[in-house]
């Protein structure tokens, strides 16, 4: 029997090397390190997710521009070949740190990067979690980063290591309407007691509407799915038309 091969971009690489970064061998910003000039010594991260609260040391360029939002800076991280898999203190992502400082415009840049260069891997990046379980939906302080990982497929029901959702602990009214929207959708399809979806998702703005449909449940399902997993063909259908009107 052959072995298998695994390239960069596969899933089973990318536990690999969340794994390998977590137990600290893992150093995948040091050349970039000394591409910048900047020096390479075990200086600490001094990362932590509180609550929120997240505090950033200057040891790792990465961590620092997606802190502060400076997306001009990471374009150019980007562009120099950062690694944004790689896993900070408390098994954060980068994307946990946008998130958590409410930078949705260094999100979607970090998620659409994965998107054109790590198609099969986005799903594992957007619902990533770290230590506490929690995923970068768990720790969104914004209603415009809420709907960024949700358009780009963040299970709105992932629970923590606490049994937690991120709609259990939101605290922002905007965010909890929408994740509550969301969640009533999903309700009804599940259910099959919804005969209306599409006119509920037509009160909706168009952002909202997008978010709600592109969102996935925590078995990795769109609302679509849902309802053709439960034998819904006539909403299934209804649906799919409805979201090929749509100019998103």
């Amino acid at each position: 029997m052959r072995n298998k091969v695994l390239g960069p971009e596969d899933p089973d690489t990318l536990r690999c090397r969340v794994d390998i970064a977590r137990t600290g061998v893992e150093r995948s910003f040091e050349k970039l390190k000394n591409d910048l000039g900047q020096p390479s010594g075990n200086e600490e991260n001094n990362f932590e997710d509180l609550s929120n609260n997240v505090e950033i040391g200057e040891s790792n360029p990465l961590q620092k521009v997606v802190a502060e939002g400076e997306t001009e800076n990471l374009k150019t991280l980007l562009e120099r070949g950062v690694d944004v898999l790689q896993v900070f203190e408390g098994g954060n992502t980068a994307i946990h740190v946008a998130a958590a400082r409410g930078q949705s415009a260094t999100v979607d840049i970090l998620l659409r990067h994965c998107q054109d260069r790590h198609r099969r891997i986005l799903q594992n990046v957007v619902n990533a979690a770290n230590d506490e379980g929690s995923t970068p939906l768990h720790v969104a302080v914004d209603v415009k980063t809420v709907k960024c990982l949700l358009k780009h497929g963040a299970l709105y029901d992932a629970k923590n290591k606490a049994n937690r959702t991120p709609l259990d602990l939101c605290q922002d009214e905007e965010i909890r309407s929408l994740l509550q929207t969301v969640e009533d959708l999903f309700s009804c399809v599940q259910k099959g007691k919804c005969n209306d979806v599409v006119g509920k998702l037509e009160v909706l703005d168009s952002e909202d509407a997008e978010a709600a449909t592109r969102a996935r449940n925590s078995s990795d399902k769109t609302l679509l799915l849902v309802a053709l997993q439960t034998n819904q063909k006539g909403l299934a259908e209804e649906l799919g038309k409805w979201l090929k009107r749509q100019n998103w």
